[in-house]
């Protein structure tokens, strides 16, 4: 049932988000938008957390390839 909830309490990107927040809470339906706003305050960690395994990865590849030159 969540699948079906997802294009109303968007979390693609934070101005989404924000907007889906703001648009309930002025609607008189703040309450249903507690889990949007945790997931909203805690967002920069996790773009933190993705960007660093992304960098990960990257630099891996970086250095695989590298190797392989050397051969």
């Amino acid at each position: 049932m969540l699948g079906s909830f997802e294009s109303i309490f968007p979390k693609d990107n934070p101005r989404n988000t924000r907007f889906a927040i703001n648009y309930f809470t002025t609607i008189g339906l703040g309450g249903i938008t507690e889990e949007l706003r945790e997931y909203l305050k805690h967002m920069p960690r996790l773009i933190m957390q993705q960007k660093t395994v992304k960098e990960s990865s990257e630099s891996t590849e970086q250095n695989d390839r590298k190797r392989k030159r050397k051969v």
